[in-house]
């Protein structure tokens, strides 16, 4: 097999970088991909933004406000402030001092969250068990251990007669 010479032009494709792989792929099924890396000249005029330090941190701070915005409630907004350089905005974008303040206040409503459902929960079950005479502090005994259980009504004289063998230790509360 030789391989002939076919005229080629060049042309410069931009994606972004995730799309990477699907854009060679297409070049490379309608034939017409030969990928050559950028010359030093040309790579010096398309610095990587991704290297600049400036860069870096503008999106750092970007983050860090959005994630502010998520958490904090909204609000509206009465004026704005515009900023002569990019510096300047970090200066005041590095100045906002909540992210503790709102970290803590997140796992404080966490915390609270977490002790609403525990009490909904502990509420069921006082409502389901309510049948039970006594106080629940009984049940938590070190020497007894205490079971509640759910019998068909019609097993219940069955399940009666089972337990009344051994009426002298076990205490049985049906429910009504």
């Amino acid at each position: 097999m030789v391989l002939k010479p076919v005229p080629m032009r060049r042309v410069a494709v931009l994606g972004l970088r995730k799309d990477r792989q699907t854009i060679i792929s297409i070049l490379h099924d309608l034939n017409a991909v030969q990928l050559e890396p950028l010359s030093k000249n040309v790579a010096v005029m398309l610095r990587n933004e991704r290297d600049n330090d400036l860069f870096r941190q503008v999106s750092d701070q970007l983050l860090r406000m959005k994630a502010l915005r998520t958490v904090l409630p909204r609000f509206e907004v009465n004026q704005c402030q515009r900023f002569t350089s990019v510096d300047e905005l970090l200066q005041v974008a590095k100045s906002i001092d909540l992210d503790d303040k709102v970290a803590a206040l997140e796992r404080d409503k966490e915390n609270l969250l977490t002790q609403l459902k525990e009490t909904e929960n502990n509420m069921k079950l006082v409502e389901e068990f309510s049948f039970f005479p006594e106080d629940f502090g009984v049940l938590q005994l070190r020497t007894a251990h205490s079971y509640f259980a759910r019998v068909d009504s019609k097993d219940y004289a069955n399940f009666k007669k089972a337990m009344d063998v051994n009426s002298q230790d076990i205490f049985l509360y049906p429910k009504e």
